[in-house]
């Protein structure tokens, strides 16, 4: 069995492979429900619920770290995100994902993650994130 690459070892210009994401509405209900949404403003008033944008990226980094260790001392410490539209329960996207900074200072490693999703047809890009992370510089040992 082979091991996953630790995060702490990722260079700048890594892509990961293209993965699929699918937004199904249990998922998505689970998640709304998980941060107590009451505000209504996701539910559509006809066909499929919408899909709050955090839960897009919370859905492709749980996704992402399925193919690379996550070392102690991790901190997640930013996250940006674009939604270029509403994105209905039930979409299916194709995620791709790069490491765009790389950084070592005082000991920890700054990572930047940039995650861009299109229709599963690679249409025009329909979400774009920026997500930062904070690692021990001794991971990569």
């Amino acid at each position: 069995m082979t091991t996953a690459p630790s995060l702490a070892t990722l260079e700048k210009g890594f892509r990961f492979a293209p993965f699929r994401l699918e937004l199904d509405a249990a998922s998505v209900r689970k998640y709304r429900d998980a941060i107590q949404d009451r505000s209504g403003i996701y539910d559509a008033p006809a066909g499929p619920q919408l899909t709050p944008p955090l839960a897009v990226a919370t859905f492709a980094l749980r996704e992402m770290l399925v193919h690379v260790r996550l070392p102690s001392g991790a901190l997640h410490s930013g996250q940006e995100i674009t939604s270029f539209r509403a994105i209905p329960e039930g979409t299916v996207l194709r995620c791709e994902t790069v490491v765009t900074q790389r950084s070592v200072r005082g000991g920890m490693i700054v990572l930047g993650i940039e995650f861009d999703a299109t229709d599963i047809d690679g249409g025009p890009v329909l979400f774009s994130a920026r997500t930062s992370v904070i690692l021990p510089q001794e991971e990569t040992a």
